[in-house]
């Protein structure tokens, strides 16, 4: 799994990181964390039905009795599988649950939405989460994020025009994770 990770996070050696996923699957096939990064990849790879089936794989485990009792440590998983399944109420309640525990102070769950903004991004959903983020409770919460994936899928700077000081910080700090050669017009 690590190495899997580390092919497709850090060294962008995406037929590498198959393969290690693949292997690591036959060992591990009750893994979520190593179901979604393999659906991750294969979204990145434009494999969009494997992609779904993969996403769907970790959806059917988390139901499963065995994960039930601990679905908060996997919410950002179920974030990104419902949203890239297109279950918007389900990717909801787990934005929710991650804004929520964020908005009162969890380092951790800050962290994971930072994460899924860049993953989703990646994955070319970054849009779609922008578009749920801003229908949340937690839009104002949430504004650096949304502003970053509408910046980043935009291309241009201009779209954070008006945004304040303190709020363009942020976006900046995350379009520089998104890794985004934002240019004006």
């Amino acid at each position: 799994l690590c190495l899997g990770n580390l092919f497709q996070g850090r060294l962008n050696r995406l037929e590498d990181a198959e393969q290690q996923y693949i292997a690591a699957q036959k060992f591990e096939r009750r893994n979520p964390m190593l179901l979604a990064n393999h659906a991750r990849l294969l979204a990145r790879l434009n494999r969009h039905d494997e992609a779904s089936n993969k996403f769907r794989q970790v959806i059917e485990l988390l139901n499963d009795r065995e994960f039930r009792d601990r679905q908060s440590e996997y919410t950002n998983v179920r974030l990104q599988a419902h949203l890239w399944l297109l279950n918007f109420e389900l990717a909801r309640e787990a934005l929710h649950e991650l804004a929520d525990a964020a908005g009162r102070g969890d380092a951790n769950a800050f962290y994971l939405i930072r994460e899924q903004v860049f993953e989703c991004n990646r994955m070319g959903i970054g849009l779609r989460l922008a578009e749920l983020m801003s229908k949340s409770s937690f839009a104002d919460f949430l504004a650096p994020f949304i502003h970053a994936l509408i910046a980043a899928d935009s291309g241009a700077i201009e779209s954070i025009d008006g945004v304040s000081a303190e709020a363009r910080a942020m976006v900046m700090e995350v379009l520089n994770e998104l890794d985004q050669d934002i240019k004006p017009n």
